[in-house]
């Protein structure tokens, strides 16, 4: 069962990975109406207490998952077991899913080089499309989508621009499950190699990947920042 729990406001919903897979895969196939799925890590969290706007997107998310592992030790320090569920394979497992299914998807993230990659990985599939994340129009993108009308959108365009990106464009959809996903599109698509599995299971992704590109040093000031607040 999924139960939903708050840090300071901002919620995020505790399962097992088999449990959050099994609900996006229900919404993607009854589609009801629009979902929204945040994937909730440290900074994020950091940036969202601070930041109004993007603290209402996740409060009127449909789900909210823990993808940094910070969130996973701050809910165990709580007395809640979970597990974590990063964006990067939630990401490729839905893709897979949808693949199989022959639903719709829209990829939309990262680079021009990116997108080459991922075509020649899934160009086979003529139910996945891709856009890389420098459009200067997010209007003309948005209106690109709402033809296409698509099953899932997977939006790569780092926080809190992909979040807010989604909560403008999914009530004009009919029905499609929109899920922020950082730079999870680099990684399935080869340009970027993820994490040895030991750094990822005990918590030293977040400083491979700032060791990977430097400019991700500006947010260690948010990790001790959520340190401070809810695991010391």
């Amino acid at each position: 069962m999924i139960n939903r729990y708050y840090f300071n406001e901002i919620p995020v919903d505790s399962g097992l990975r088999t449990e959050v897979r099994r609900t996006v895969n229900d919404w993607l196939f009854t589609g009801e109406k629009p979902r929204q799925v945040v994937t909730l890590n440290a900074t994020m969290l950091t940036s969202a207490l601070k930041q109004s706007r993007l603290k209402r997107v996740i409060q009127r998310a449909d789900l909210v998952t823990v993808d940094g592992y910070g969130i996973m030790m701050a809910l165990q320090r709580r007395g809640i077991r979970t597990e974590r569920f990063p964006g990067v394979e939630l990401a490729g497992q839905l893709l897979d899913f949808c693949i199989q299914e022959k639903l719709l998807v829209y990829c939309l993230g990262g680079t021009k080089g990116t997108v080459l990659r991922l075509r020649q990985i899934y160009g086979g599939h003529g139910s996945v499309f891709f856009r890389d994340g420098f459009s200067e129009d997010d209007d003309l993108v948005r209106e690109e989508i709402m033809k296409l009308d698509p099953k899932l959108i997977l939006a790569g365009l780092g926080s809190p621009r992909q979040e807010c990106f989604l909560a403008e464009l999914l009530p004009k959809m009919t029905a499609a499950v929109g899920v922020g996903i950082g730079g999870a599109l680099e990684i399935i698509s080869g340009q970027k190699p993820r994490a040895p599995k030991f750094l990822i299971n005990h918590g030293g992704e977040w400083c491979y990947r700032m060791l990977q590109d430097p400019r991700k040093l500006k947010l260690l000031p948010d990790l001790v920042e959520f340190w401070y607040r809810f695991l010391r």
